[in-house]
């Protein structure tokens, strides 16, 4: 889904006329014109996030949350950005707290299972050579302890 057309259906701008014309720094400053406007905020950052711009989503979600902390949709939404950008951890605090507000929230609870596995893996995996290395080590001492599992709720 384009940017313009996501905008477009989440906070109303007519499609004909404007989607062609808006481009990402307009859809900033619609939401820079704005800034104590929750749905515009919430609406411009999810839109960016739908269309892959999570970095660009991140600032409009954390805006939206100082205007309201405690939105269960809000926190789903931020934790939804931090897993993409590779924020597990800020991904997990983000969705226990969604779920603290409204337990039912079931994006909440699949980010929730999705990032407690990889809480603390905020780098990128490692590179394949690395991983075999790894793996040649573990194979000559194979009386190393393994990993502990990871906790569940």
């Amino acid at each position: 889904m384009g940017l313009m057309l996501a905008l477009t259906l989440s906070i109303g701008l007519p499609f004909a006329g404007y989607c062609s014309a808006l481009s990402i720094a307009k859809v900033d400053k619609i939401a820079d014109d704005r800034p104590d406007n929750l749905k515009v905020q919430y609406q411009v950052a999810k839109a960016f996030n739908q269309v892959g711009e999570p970095d660009r989503a991140l600032p409009r979600a954390n805006r939206a949350l100082a205007l309201a902390p405690d939105n269960p949709k809000l926190l789903t939404l931020r934790a939804n950005i931090n897993y993409k950008l590779g924020d597990f951890t800020g991904a997990e605090v983000d969705a226990r707290a969604a779920l603290g507000k409204d337990p039912k929230n079931a994006q909440a609870f699949s980010l929730l299972k999705l990032s407690q596995g990889r809480a603390g893996q905020n780098a990128p995996p490692p590179a394949p050579a690395q991983a075999a290395a790894s793996a040649a080590q573990t194979a000559r001492n194979p009386a190393a302890p393994a990993a502990p599992p990871a906790a569940v709720l």
